[in-house]
């Protein structure tokens, strides 16, 4: 993972023509949900490690909230991703989370006092 002045940290591979490339610096352009951190589309500019240079853009299928060892959230996404005409599947994790959001907070106090279902 590369990290930049203000913390970011940039991870991830590319598989390409069946060889691994470690990503090394994303810029991207996100549309996010109303809830403030899910994203709903993406257009992302990867560098890796071997020099080369690709750009997606996708849209979010499926995604959610998780947890890491650590304490810290991220919000998972998987969709469909395009690049240089072609089409495959793509899994984009953002903004790490100190702490759960606040819809997340009270499902699980609903849990942790059996008033959930």
């Amino acid at each position: 993972m590369t990290s930049d002045r203000r913390g970011r940290g940039d991870y991830g591979y590319v598989v390409d023509g069946g060889v691994r490339h470690g990503v090394v610096r994303v810029a991207d352009r996100m549309t996010i949900a109303e809830d403030g951190h899910t994203p709903l589309s993406a257009r992302l500019q990867v560098w890796t490690d071997s020099g080369h240079g690709y750009e997606f853009t996708g849209e979010t299928d499926l995604s959610g909230v998780s947890t890491h060892d650590g304490g810290h959230f991220a919000t998972e996404t998987y969709g469909t991703w395009r690049c240089g005409g072609r089409l495959g599947s793509g899994h984009l994790a953002v903004r790490e989370r100190a702490s759960p959001s606040p819809e997340h907070r009270a499902w699980l106090s609903a849990h942790e006092h059996g008033t959930g279902s």
